[in-house]
């Protein structure tokens, strides 16, 4: 079963093709992404451990070998109308 959830703090991964745990917080921040975005990036959880990091990290542990049948993670952020409703996607 997985399990959707927002960053708590503490959290961290063990990104594929890296040797380093990092933190999510270090992670995101390294890659530049915008302070506010950081606490709503989505995490996919598998029996309480962490096995990605919206769609810009898969876990080492969770990450399909080549040639290995695996799911992608594609997220993507509704922009809201001034009604407070998503704007439809064209």
């Amino acid at each position: 079963p997985y399990e959707l959830r927002v960053r708590q703090g503490g959290e961290r991964i063990l990104p594929a093709g890296q040797r380093v745990v990092k933190s999510v917080t270090r992670l995101l921040r390294e890659a530049g992404t915008e302070p506010w975005l950081r606490d709503r990036m989505p995490l996919i959880y598998s029996r309480g451990s962490l096995l990605a990091v919206g769609e810009r990290w898969i876990s080492a542990t969770a990450a399909a070998a080549a040639g290995e049948p695996g799911l992608a993670v594609r997220w993507t952020r509704s922009v809201r109308h001034k009604s407070g409703f998503p704007e439809p996607e064209t």
